[in-house]
């Protein structure tokens, strides 16, 4: 959760400029991509991606309330966006196209995300990944 927080936030950043993006994710990544952190990092994720799933599985047989649906939907949603935000990253940024996974990369650079008809499916992609990460938290602390 810090991490998904801290990578939200870092986003919002943006928002200042990419200097303050680059600046916030330069201090993060100390941390996070550091050798003994970043396997473990995306251990967990993956601990969340197949728990959420078999949670989700086992929920889904019985009927549902609307706090738990809400909780086994946003789940569901989380566990396909964080499979492919992990791809495009590791697989698709890093590995075969070594490039920077920067502020460039996450704006669908050079043409951006609006002017460029392949890129604008991110922005639903993004907004419904970001509502969904608070619903799910939301949920989990009982607050839906």
């Amino acid at each position: 959760m810090i991490y998904v927080l801290f990578h939200i936030g870092n986003h919002l950043f943006g928002l200042i400029g990419p200097e303050a993006h680059a600046a916030v994710m330069n201090v993060g990544r100390r941390v996070y991509r550091a050798p003994m952190i970043e396997p473990l990092l995306v251990l967990a994720l993956f601990f969340q991606i197949g728990s959420g799933l078999y949670l989700a599985w086992r929920w889904s047989v019985a009927p549902l309330g609307l706090h738990r649906l809400v909780q086994v939907a946003s789940g569901f949603y989380l566990s396909v966006f964080i499979l492919g935000h992990m791809n495009s990253v590791f697989i698709y940024a890093r590995t075969i196209r070594g490039i920077p996974t920067d502020w460039t990369f996450a704006i669908g650079g050079p043409t951006g995300l609006i002017h460029d008809p392949w890129n604008i499916r991110l922005l639903p992609h993004y907004a419904l990944g970001v509502f969904f990460v608070l619903a799910h938290l939301a949920s989990g602390c009982g607050l839906s």
